[in-house]
């Protein structure tokens, strides 16, 4: 029987669920802070807080952060130390095993990631994204629904990339930005901006 624990029990985290299930385990339980007014996040059991003596009490089990945010992703992580962290992915996405992925991330439903593609820990690639070759994706990072990235795209840590936005070759994505939905990014990209629309601009102010 295979164990894993859930960090975060949101309708991310209920996707996270199913993911795990698809890569082979049984028995899949969440820790969430709502506990215990929350007990069940759809078919599965809340069972307590996030604790590190939890996490160093529990034997033989897998652990899992299930929450979208990046700059919360990357604090749990760094508060509870987290081992024995797979890299869940969807049975429906292809991943190329000349590609690259760091322990903790999230390959969702429909995903394709391309050959030489790197991807650091604890990122989300959400459904139906494509990351095409040379891609690199920096830590903590979240690629949301549909977005695609050309060839030789570059992406900081903790950036979010919004859903559906399409991302040209070569292209260079600072740490911390947000691209906005469907925005089409042209240029470089400096760290902590924001950018919307076609082509992206940064807003100001």
């Amino acid at each position: 029987m295979k164990n894993i624990m859930l960090i975060g029990a949101s309708g991310h985290g209920k996707i996270v669920a199913e993911i795990a299930q698809f890569n082979g385990y049984s028995n899949i339980l969440f820790i969430d802070q709502a506990y215990p007014k929350k007990t069940k996040n759809g078919a599965w059991s809340i069972v307590e807080k996030p604790d590190r003596k939890i996490l160093l009490a529990t034997k033989n089990t897998d652990f899992f952060i299930s929450i979208g945010n990046n700059k919360i992703r990357e604090k749990i992580s760094e508060e509870l130390k987290l081992t024995n962290c797979p890299i869940l992915s969807h049975s429906s996405s292809i991943v190329s095993p000349y590609a690259q992925i760091g322990k903790g991330t999230l390959i969702c439903a429909g995903s394709i990631v391309n050959i030489d593609a790197k991807i650091g820990k604890f990122a989300i690639i959400n459904t139906a994204a494509s990351i095409d070759h040379d891609c690199e994706i920096g830590d903590f990072v979240h690629v949301s629904l549909g977005v695609r990235l050309a060839g030789g795209v570059t992406i900081g840590a903790r950036t979010w990339v919004g859903i559906g936005a399409m991302i040209k070759e070569n292209i260079k994505i600072g740490k911390d930005v947000i691209i906005g939905a469907g925005a089409v990014v042209l240029n470089d990209v400096e760290d902590g901006e924001t950018v919307f629309g076609i082509p992206a601009k940064p807003i100001k102010g």
